[in-house]
């Protein structure tokens, strides 16, 4: 029985029954269960424990720059405010840019407004995700708030394209049939 299941399916199962966890009596259900311990202290304050105060990664220091970003660098520092934010400004980037370029303002919506809108939500939408995820509110995914991890070259990618998808679609020009600028226009 001790084989029987993943990592992913313990995770799943902490989730859940983080009891059930304990009692299994696996290397990974005990890895698991010190993990998310560590995660648990991390997280704990809602101011956290200052910029310059030291952190016992212990067994999290090997993936600090690539997995947990949110806890270690973060909450752990900054608390649960400092991670909320950055929530925030996130958010609050798309729901500028989705007012900004709203259609009575800049005419038609086009096509590039709704990409770009849809990549900001996204930027958000993971932010908000992985943070639950981090608080252990949300079953955990392994992923990052892009931009954040410093050795996550996929995190990096996946967010510059985000980013910039957001940038050329909400600065895109839209051509509207009646204007004389466009081509074929009279």
């Amino acid at each position: 029985r001790a084989g029987a299941y993943s990592q992913n399916q313990l995770r799943l199962w902490a989730f859940g029954s983080p009891d059930q966890v304990e009692r299994y009596g696996s290397w990974e259900a005990e890895n698991l269960r010190v993990w998310s311990q560590h995660l648990s202290d991390y997280t704990a304050t809602l101011f956290g424990r200052g910029w310059l105060a030291p952190v016992n990664l212990s067994v999290l220091k090997p993936v600090q720059l690539n997995d947990n970003v949110s806890t270690i660098h973060i909450m752990a520092p900054y608390g649960r405010f400092g991670a909320a934010a950055l929530l925030l400004c996130l958010g609050v980037l798309a729901a500028a840019a989705a007012r900004a370029t709203r259609p009575e303002v800049t005419g038609e919506p086009g096509q590039g407004r709704i990409l770009g809108l849809m990549a900001l939500w996204i930027l958000f939408g993971v932010g908000a995700y992985v943070v639950l995820a981090n608080l252990q509110l949300a079953p955990f995914t392994g992923r990052n708030v892009y931009l954040l991890a410093a050795a996550s070259d996929s995190d990096l990618l996946e967010g510059m394209t985000l980013f910039f998808m957001a940038w050329f679609g909400l600065t895109a020009v839209q051509s509207r049939p009646d204007d004389t600028s466009a081509p074929g226009g009279l």
